[in-house]
């Protein structure tokens, strides 16, 4: 892996293999598909935090968060809350069942969902959705070739 766009990308692979999600409703950092589209469920990932950290004299883990926002339209009868939690348990379920997110470089220790935030309403005054923010967590272990 070289750094976001790859950790993502492994992320998105993943949400879009759940049904009900493909390029249309998932991005990484396209907010505008929300005012865009018409789709009742979006899902927006952009980059968290990035640590680093020598645990060898060759090898480093790094560790890369993905804040995954699930935006759920909102509607007048009440089921919206009920669709947004079903939303947020199927891709805990999704991610659950591929530790390594389907990496094939080999680097990707494991991947994994370590958060899901307090649901809210946006905007507050007059809300148009609910979102959920979960925080996924891909833990890398990479090999340094040191240049003498």
């Amino acid at each position: 892996m070289s750094g976001y766009g790859d950790i993502e990308a492994l992320w998105l692979a993943r949400i879009r293999a759940i049904n009900g999600y493909d390029t249309t409703n998932t991005s990484r950092g396209d907010w505008g598909m929300l005012s865009r589209g018409t789709a009742p469920r979006y899902v927006i990932l952009k980059p968290g935090e990035h640590t680093r950290e020598m645990v060898s004299f060759r090898t480093r883990e790094e560790t890369w968060q993905t804040v995954i926002e699930v935006w759920q339209r909102l509607k007048d009868d009440g089921s919206t809350l009920t669709e947004l939690e079903t939303a947020v348990n199927a891709i805990l379920d999704a991610v659950d069942q591929y530790p390594r997110l389907e990496d094939t470089g080999n680097t990707v220790r494991q991947g994994q969902i370590t958060a899901v935030r307090e649901v809210v309403q946006i905007p507050a005054d007059e809300p148009a959705w609910l979102m959920a923010a979960l925080v996924g967590v891909v833990h890398e272990e990479k090999t340094i070739s040191y240049q003498e």
